[in-house]
């Protein structure tokens, strides 16, 4: 049974990328480039997840300190994630500026993208401060920190793309 769950996923994930939207190529841009913009919009969600789940297993916490674990486990795959998105965000940054579009929102494209790198900052210190118990406060507070610059991030990532 649990093989047919695997495949109906992997079904979805494959008919997902067959999609012609998914290889859509726009004219004014080449398919490489393209690519990092739907790349990166994409994988935006990941760290606005996995900073909320870390702040959630982050307050349980505080009730059950087994799940400490899973607090440290999210906040480093928000930091992983947060690098990945960075990263596609740069060249889809660089592509979008190419057009009228991005330069009218070329303040929002800043701020998006200095959030964005202190997020990626916060969250790596909030993970590696995790493996120093006398510095539980610290890395809470780089956790919570963390959930509002991913909130941040996100909000104004929404502005550049829907408005």
């Amino acid at each position: 049974m649990r093989l047919f769950s695997n495949l109906n996923g992997l079904t979805l994930i494959l008919t997902l990328l067959s999609t012609s939207q998914f290889f859509k190529i726009n004219r004014g841009i080449n398919g490489e480039e393209f690519h990092f913009e739907i790349t990166h919009n994409m994988v935006v969600h990941f760290p606005v997840a996995f900073a909320t789940g870390s702040a959630v297993f982050e307050i349980l916490s505080f009730f059950r300190p087994n799940y400490s674990s899973s607090a440290k486990i999210m906040i480093g795959l928000t930091s992983a994630s947060s690098l990945f998105s960075f990263i596609t965000g740069q060249k889809a940054e660089e592509n979008i500026m190419r057009t009228a579009k991005g330069k009218e929102k070329k303040k929002f494209i800043e701020i998006h993208g200095a959030v964005g790198i202190t997020l990626l900052f916060i969250s790596t210190l909030a993970f590696i401060s995790k493996f120093f118990p006398q510095m539980k406060i610290i890395s809470t507070a780089l956790v919570f920190a963390s959930l509002l610059l991913a909130f941040i991030c996100g909000y104004f990532g929404g502005i550049i793309s829907h408005k």
